[in-house]
This record gives C-alpha cells, sequence and structure tokens, in this order.
C-alpha cells in the first residue's frame, strides 16, 4: 500500500471535479500527470507541473492542492515509543555524538531511509522485468537469424561435398 494513497486522483474523477476531459497520454499531459502522482512521484508531479504548458490552469490547480496536503502529511510527526535492541541503540547513540543530533533524530532518518529504499526498491523491479523481455526478445531474434543461415549453409555444405569429391576423384586420376 502507497504511503499517500488516499491522496491519489483516478482519472474519472479529475474529470468529474475538473468537469472536462483530460488532455495526453498515459505518459504526458495531463493524463500522464495523474499517473506520475498516482505512482507517488510527487517530484516529477511538480517539474511537470512547472513546465508543461499543455496542463489546464484548473488541473494545475487542483494538483496543488493534492500535493500540498500529501507534504503535509508526510511532515507531520507521529511519536511513538518503541523498544530497540541495545547494539541498535547504541549504533545511533555514536551517530548522534557523531553528527551532533538527537538519537530520535537520528532514529527518525534511518527509518525515513528504509522507507526510501524499500520504495525506490520497486523501480529496479521493474527494470529487470524489461530487461528480461528485451533480452527475450533479442534472443529469439538471433535464433531465427541462425535459423535463416543455417539454411542457406545448407546448399553450401552439399556444394562443398560435391567439390571435396570431384578434387579426390581428380587427385587419384592425377595420381594414376
Amino acid at each position: 500500500m502507497a504511503l499517500f494513497e488516499r491522496f491519489h486522483l483516478s482519472q474519472d474523477e479529475a474529470e468529474a471535479r475538473l468537469k472536462r476531459p483530460l488532455a495526453g497520454d498515459p505518459t504526458r499531459g495531463e493524463i500522464g500527470l495523474i499517473g506520475a502522482l498516482n505512482a507517488d512521484k510527487h517530484d516529477d508531479v511538480q517539474n511537470r507541473l512547472d513546465r508543461d504548458a499543455a496542463i489546464g490552469a484548473d488541473l494545475r490547480e487542483l494538483l496543488a492542492e493534492h500535493l500540498r496536503k500529501a507534504r503535509a502529511r508526510w511532515e507531520t510527526r507521529k511519536a511513538w515509543t518503541v523498544t530497540v535492541p541495545l547494539p541498535i541503540w547504541d549504533e545511533y547513540a555514536r551517530e548522534a555524538r557523531v553528527t551532533g543530533r538527537t538519537i530520535t533524530e537520528c532514529l527518525g532518518a534511518a527509518v525515513r531511509r528504509d522507507y526510501e529504499r524499500s520504495k525506490s526498491a520497486l523501480e529496479p523491479l521493474e527494470t529487470v522485468d524489461q530487461n528480461a523481455r528485451a533480452y527475450h526478445t533479442a534472443a529469439t531474434e538471433l535464433l531465427n537469424q541462425a535459423r535463416a543461415i543455417v539454411e542457406r549453409i545448407g546448399p553450401l555444405n552439399d556444394i562443398a561435398m560435391r567439390l571435396a569429391r570431384i578434387e579426390s576423384a581428380i587427385g587419384q586420376r592425377v595420381m594414376r
């Protein structure tokens, strides 16, 4: 479940709120912008809002409000008590002494790093999947090319065998 799932906005919902259809396709334009928002790529959404002139002012306003709410939730702090094994506590206490921050700040940063790492771990899996598909396509094409070459070489092997027979026959006559 995505962290900001409650701030996702479907294309149908956006069109209903704007009372107009969205322009573009899943990779660009207004529809692409909604896709980026739903993929929790908030920095990408902000960059598109800043650069893409094809985005309507009404959609800009709608998404700006969504981003504001998402960022407000991200900045809202939740306090809790958690039991940490002593070696982990010692490690973050050492980090706190070295950096001049509190242990709470160091532990919070560790949780944030873990969240970012797990979020970015999904993208490499997608990349591996795309690479595997590309490899399969390339391997299939190479196999097809190899089959075509073998079909062409077949008659050449026959010719080579005939030439070898002719040479051997000629060689036997010359030796006699």
